[in-house]
């Protein structure tokens, strides 16, 4: 099973009496900043030291210990609320709103929690390991979060190198307090303390190599405690030299040679899980007695310690993991493969695919790795955990994914889902090259219809659409299958793109199923139904699906989102229709939207053309010329586009033609009709009793009104619009 949330709302600290820190806590005090930053290497004390201050501050604090799983947008900001409803008043709607299927976290749960966060009285909130998350978008969120404190809050960050926020401007501001290894070091008091705890004597001068030699690294004392006891100083200060691994690894060595066989094996076969529980421990050293070992283990302060007050969960650090493993491929190099695999059936079996895959992979089991990703990806993509997904994915090398059709598929479906067109559009054509996965497989039957629907939205025409979508639809014909709303929207969308008369029976069936197995495709439905209804001037269906697809939007929080694009147009359309003012904000929706869209592909079309006729509408020649250009380029990547095509060249003559009518002035009119002739400009400057100069100026106002650049251009276009003969 994974690891439960609350399992991190507590700090991972060593069992026993710990060393208070008061240097540390008194410089954090003494700031009283809104952001601390702990940031020193592993097993420095950086979650010692920030446990010791948070508790002894008066304000009530909350504490989080984020994993790689926090690269996710959703995941973060699950833990976020979870962790922050302790100290900050979280509206409930907030956590309705991260159990929709598709949580929009950027556009309506982040604000939500941001209103919630600022209205709070005082608190501390603590982050652990930081340095697990690199996703700038995370780093963004978490930026807000710290920017949005009340006044008497604090955001204290454990990491072990510099995050990549905003420190620079929080410094010059006096908003943040720094405390690096140089602060966390022991000094003589300290270590001498931490050795007494551990019943272990050193003379003034040994205690002082010994500083000088861990540079006061704190574990590297509390590891030279842990062998120190009965032995002389001579017997071990000197092997400790080299930098902090080198040292670790000699200490460990040490301390595990002390322990028992069985308790040397337990350490290095439970060092590929994190974290630990006896169920899994015993899975891959097939014992029964992985409990009471755990516990021994935390007890003993080997490595181990235990998360929550149940002790279900353990934890062990993983600088010592990391040590620990490679005691285990050094020792027994043969028996790695086989932990491995147990671990991943045993997280298998506890519905983890994460870990599964990881430990497949690490087993040399890379058709099961790929089986697991391939089975499991949709259930994370429905919950909006795209991260997750890539993360994921990113285990397999290039070669791994293409061998594998199945996975292949997905690669194409996750990206697609999160917008990256591009990436998509490479796993799309590779799927499109790999034969069709066999639909009557119980297995992957799915498949069948994901693969046709991927060849469908990376089609390069809007006839090649078609043919796949069908082929689609005929696959998952029974509503209650997962794909059929998609299979049905695609068709319906394609049928539409291609002018085929069944395509709004086609969307009304899709809006109809979408309703509650996809809102976004019921929306992308509804949207189409109202252009098509303004299309055939049906203005009172068409006002009817507008208010249904604002009041869907509204609700899930997409009134302004890509996925409302079509319904936004709708309305733009209805607004000026009915000549309401609000139509101005309506273009200007419809205008971000645009700009969101993915390259290369014919969903931008419908918005420029859109915005191309409200221009025309308007009487605004320059702003349709601008649209219409923008149609133009998508043209250029998507040529064979159905109506929308034929819709954007009829509004490009639409638009030549409004330019056209742009009257040109009597003075103009005089120097056109010169044009087609041999003069040059100073003759024709002679002829007009004018001043070079002027005729240059009414050339450049000629050209721009004919929508030309040069002499020829501009005779060429009067021509054709019957402001000059033809010669």
């Amino acid at each position: 099973m994974p690891q439960p949330l609350s399992t991190r709302l507590s700090p991972d600290l060593p069992s026993g009496e710990l060393v208070i820190r008061v240097a540390v806590i008194e410089k954090i005090v003494a700031a009283s900043s809104r952001v601390v930053l702990v940031s020193a290497p592993a097993g420095s004390g950086k979650t010692t030291s920030l446990a010791q201050w948070a508790a002894a501050d008066p304000r009530p604090h909350v504490w989080l210990r984020l994993d790689a799983g926090d690269n996710d947008l959703v995941e973060l900001a699950r833990d976020l609320v979870s962790a922050g409803q302790e100290v900050i008043q979280v509206d409930a709607a907030v956590l309705a709103l991260l159990e929709e299927q598709l949580p929009l976290v950027g556009e309506v749960v982040l604000p939500a929690f941001l209103r919630c966060t600022v209205a709070s009285r005082p608190f501390v909130f603590v982050i652990d390991d930081l340095h697990l998350v690199r996703n700038p978008a995370c780093l963004d969120m978490l930026t807000l979060v710290i920017e949005s404190l009340p006044p008497g809050a604090t955001m204290a960050l454990g990491t072990r190198v510099a995050p990549n926020l905003p420190l620079a401007r929080w410094r010059a501001a006096g908003r943040l307090t720094e405390v690096g290894m140089r602060d966390l070091a022991f000094d003589l008091a300290e270590a001498g303390e931490l050795l007494a705890d551990h019943e272990v004597e050193l003379s003034k001068a040994d205690l002082a190599t010994l500083l000088r030699q861990t540079e006061g690294w704190a574990t590297g004392v509390s590891l030279a405690s842990m062998i120190a006891r009965g032995r002389p100083a001579a017997a071990w200060l000197p092997h400790i030299h080299g930098d902090q691994r080198e040292i670790a690894a000699y200490l460990l060595d040490e301390v595990l040679h002390a322990q028992p066989d069985d308790i040397q094996d337990f350490l290095m076969r439970t060092s590929i899980l994190d974290p630990l529980c006896a169920a899994a421990c015993g899975a891959v050293t097939q014992r029964s007695d992985s409990q009471a070992v755990l516990e021994y283990l935390a007890n003993a302060n080997l490595f181990v310690a235990p998360l929550g007050e149940r002790h279900e969960w353990f934890r062990c650090h993983r600088f010592f993991a990391d040590l620990l493993q490679q005691q285990l491929t050094a020792r027994l190099p043969g028996d790695v493969p086989a932990l491995h695999a147990a671990a991943a059936a045993w997280y298998e079996a506890s519905g983890d695919v994460l870990s599964a895959v990881r430990h497949r992979l690490a087993s040399g089991e890379t058709d099961a790795a790929a089986d697991l990703a391939s089975e499991g990806w949709i259930g994370f993509v429905s919950q909006g955990r795209y991260e997750t997904v890539r993360r994921m994915m990113s285990w397999f090398t290039t070669d791994q994914v293409l061998a594998h059709g199945p996975l292949t598929v997905a690669c194409g479906w996750v990206h697609l889902a999160d917008g990256e067109a591009d990436v998509a559009g490479f796993w799309g054509q590779a799927a499109a090259r790999l034969p069709m996965v066999e639909c009557d497989s119980d297995r992957w039957g799915w498949m069948c219809a994901a693969q046709a629907l991927l060849r469908a939205v990376v089609a390069q025409s809007v006839q090649e659409m078609l043919a796949h979508a069908t082929a689609a639809a005929h696959v998952v014909e029974t509503p209650s299958q997962q794909w059929h709303q998609n299979a049905l929207l695609w068709l319906g969308i394609a049928q539409w793109l291609c002018g085929v008369d069944e395509a709004s029976a086609t969307l009304e069936e899709a809006a109809r199923d979408g309703r509650h197995l996809n809102p976004a495709g019921d929306m992308m439905s509804r949207g189409i139904l109202a252009l098509v209804a303004e299309d055939e001037g049906d203005w009172r269906k068409a006002a009817t699906l507008v208010g249904e697809t604002m009041s869907r939007a509204n609700v899930l929080g997409l009134a302004e989102h890509r996925v409302n694009g079509f319904g936004l147009q709708a309305r733009a359309r209805l607004l000026a229709h009915m000549g309401d003012p609000a139509e101005c904000d309506a273009r200007r929706a419809v205008a971000l939207v645009l700009e969101g869209m993915p390259a290369g592909t014919w969903m931008g079309l419908p918005a420029a053309t859109t915005l191309t006729g409200l221009a025309l509408q308007r009487g605004d020649v320059d702003e349709a010329v601008r649209w219409s250009a923008k149609a133009d380029a998508i043209l250029l990547e998507y040529p064979e586009a159905g109506i929308m095509r034929d819709r954007a060249l009829r509004l490009r003559e639409m638009v030549m033609l409004q330019r056209l009518a742009t009257p040109l002035s009597p003075a103009e009119r005089r120097v056109l009709d010169y044009l087609p002739t041999q003069f040059s400009r100073l003759e024709i400057a002679a002829q007009l009793l004018v001043s070079p100069a002027t005729v240059n100026t009414q050339l450049r106002s000629i050209y721009t009104k004919l929508g030309v650049n040069s002499r020829t251009g501009a005779v060429e276009r009067a021509r054709e619009s019957g402001l000059l003969k033809t010669a």
